[in-house]
């Protein structure tokens, strides 16, 4: 009858002694309070879930680094920093995309130029074309101010008709000279657009001879 309960004793240390040594073989956290204070615990408390930890065995040597939650305002700054990525990205593309059909598009600065010439003169001429008109609009428009003026000095009424045509010949110029303004800007445009061109394409050319 001993040897059975000889074996149970021991089957029941052994099963102990496992117990034991699994309980020795539990992670220890480390992690820091929101006061600074360092604890040292077999579990992470909710408060500290989302802090950064340590992981370390029995003995005190790191097992695994728990990075903390990012705070909004670093998952903002990571968001900006993403599209900003994308923005520059986008960009560069785009620049590659222009680069290449100007080199395609163009063999010299003087095909650039003569493009430049083409593209302005449609809105050249038109500016041409609205100088005269600009003239005869201004004149007539002057003739009956002077009139008006005139009877306002001698102390008469000036008709209705007067003023009408008065100011239909001011709304007229101020269209006329609108579109002459507009056209000026146009021609502009156009020219810086080349301008460009022809400093980006002089680069891309030096580039290509290194």
């Amino acid at each position: 009858m001993k040897a059975p309960i000889i074996a149970v004793a021991f089957a029941v240390l052994t099963a102990l002694g496992a117990a034991g040594i699994a309980h020795a073989a539990k992670t220890l956290y480390k992690w820091v309070d929101d006061k600074g204070q360092t604890h040292y615990t077999e579990t992470i408390p909710p408060e500290a879930v989302n802090k950064g930890s340590t992981e370390l065995d029995r003995r005190g040597r790191q097992l695994k680094q728990n990075q903390s939650a990012p705070k909004p305002e670093e998952i903002k700054a990571a968001q900006d920093q993403a599209e900003q990525r994308k923005i520059d990205e986008k960009k560069a593309y785009e620049q590659h995309r222009r680069d290449n059909a100007l080199m395609n598009t163009y063999t010299s600065e003087a095909e650039i130029e003569t493009a430049r010439e083409r593209n302005v003169s449609a809105p050249t001429a038109m500016i041409k074309g609205l100088e005269p008109r600009i003239k005869v609009v201004q004149t007539r428009f002057d003739g009956l101010k002077r009139n008006a003026d005139a009877l306002v000095k001698a102390g008469k009424p000036v008709p209705e008709v007067a003023k009408e045509d008065l100011a239909a010949a001011e709304r007229e110029l101020e269209l006329i000279n609108a579109e002459y303004k507009a056209k000026q800007a146009e021609i502009q445009r156009i020219s810086d657009k080349y301008a460009a061109d022809k400093v980006r394409y002089r680069e891309l050319a030096e580039l290509l001879k290194k």
